[in-house]
């Protein structure tokens, strides 16, 4: 079965999917160490945005839904690529993070329906 990353157990209704805190919604670093440690937490909520995607296509989310989680998944993707101290990775860090959380929320919200319809048909 899916496991969270960070709690070592899923929270939510989506499997391997945690309950995220105010670190998806951060405010822009400011030091080099903040950074880093961002960057840290970026590859987790990469890891969950990997999980969600997957069970987006597998489940045949609505086209947008899927759209947005990819969208979100390259970028985190292209700013861990980068050095934690890289101009486009200080500019672009909150951002990505505050997007990546509205759209697991928005995710599993979608996939919690989901879920309650394929119950309730048996």
């Amino acid at each position: 079965m899916w496991r969270s990353v960070r709690a070592g157990t899923s929270t939510g209704p989506v499997p391997g999917v945690r309950n995220r805190g105010s670190h998806c919604h951060g405010a822009p670093m400011t030091s080099r160490s903040s950074t880093k440690a961002a960057k840290q937490d970026l590859r987790h909520v990469r890891r969950e945005i990997q999980t969600a995607l997957e069970l987006a296509i597998v489940t045949l989310a609505p086209t947008k839904t899927v759209d947005r989680i990819a969208a979100v998944a390259g970028l985190l993707e292209a700013l861990l690529e980068l050095p934690a101290d890289a101009p486009p990775v200080i500019a672009l860090l909150a951002q990505v993070s505050s997007r990546a959380g509205e759209v697991l929320d928005e995710w599993q919200k979608w996939y919690a329906e989901y879920l309650e319809k394929r119950v309730l048909r048996g």
